[in-house]
């Protein structure tokens, strides 16, 4: 099939660990009238704002703290170029769990301006096209159709290759590029705040054990009240208890915020937020269920 007057653009992010919102460097290759322009690849390394790098993610990519200390962080390569990118192009990614997992979750983490673009997943394609490809990883899928690979973790060859892989798939007589495209930022994908993870897990990762609470020091701590209490003990009560107990009464979600009381209906937003914050290495919110405070 081809690719008609559409603009497309391969991205590859690496990243300081397992966690989305730790990207480390990225790659972008643009395809304009099915070619790779090599004159308008973008590369750049990229400080994840945390100190933490997982040893494993190391040793793939070899980039360290100290090699992109200096570098742009996320929000400003979102701002000059990422974002413009994504909004005027379809974006190719290899696995939406990764490189689109990074764009969305970095941008709920620093509150950037969403754009709505479309994208598109090789890997979802290759499993289609090619269902005897197994496993239908970047390495199978670049031997398959010749295309160079190293498989060394660098984003802008990689980026290259994932372009070159794409073109090569659009080819196939089965391809329909309209049946392959999604929606980074519809409506469902909103509602649910970008993340795939489950939201009950989410609380108990972060959840703090009533025998715990038991004994914490309140003072100077601060508190985010979020969601329903019950009518005989209402919010205005749960304050004065952690006031009392000298805890700090915050509302609003930021990187200094101790503890989120959770009563009934917090929702996606609040939880996934924590998750991304925590997850970050900027910040150690606790969960405390609100039943817990009206027990103390």
């Amino acid at each position: 099939m081809k690719l008609g007057m559409r603009n497309f653009i391969a991205i590859d992010f690496e990243t300081a660990s397992e966690q989305r919102t730790t990207p480390v460097s990225i790659g972008i290759a643009k395809i304009e009238n099915n070619e790779i322009d090599l004159d308008k690849t973008f590369f750049s390394l990229i400080n994840p704002r945390t100190t933490i790098f997982n040893q494993i993610s190391i040793g793939k990519h070899g980039l360290t703290y100290d090699m992109v200390k200096d570098a742009p962080d996320f929000v400003e390569i979102w701002n000059k170029v990422l974002k413009s990118l994504v909004a005027d192009n379809i974006v190719i990614v290899h696995q939406t769990a990764s490189d689109i997992s990074v764009i969305r979750k970095c941008i709920e983490l620093y509150e950037l301006d969403q754009v709505n673009f479309e994208y598109i997943s090789t890997l979802e394609i290759a499993k289609n096209l090619h269902p005897e490809i197994k496993p239908c990883g970047m390495k199978e899928l670049c031997r398959y159709y010749g295309i160079s690979y190293l498989d060394d973790h660098k984003s802008d060859t990689d980026a290259i290759a994932l372009a070159k892989l794409f073109i090569e798939l659009s080819k196939h007589v089965k391809f329909n590029l309209y049946s392959y495209l999604k929606n980074a930022f519809n409506e469902k994908s909103t509602k649910n705040n970008f993340y795939t993870e489950d939201l009950d897990d989410i609380e108990q990762k972060y959840e703090v054990p009533f025998v715990e609470l038991k004994n914490l020091n309140f003072k100077d701590k601060t508190f985010l009240i979020f969601g329903k209490s019950i009518d005989s003990f209402p919010i205005s009560k749960i304050e004065e208890k952690i006031k009392d107990k000298g805890g700090i009464i915050k509302y609003d979600i930021s990187s200094k915020l101790d503890f989120l009381i959770a009563g009934t209906g917090v929702g996606s937003a609040i939880l996934t937020k924590i998750d991304a914050l925590n997850s970050s290495g900027m910040s150690n919110i606790k969960i405390i269920p609100l039943f817990y405070i009206i027990e103390l």
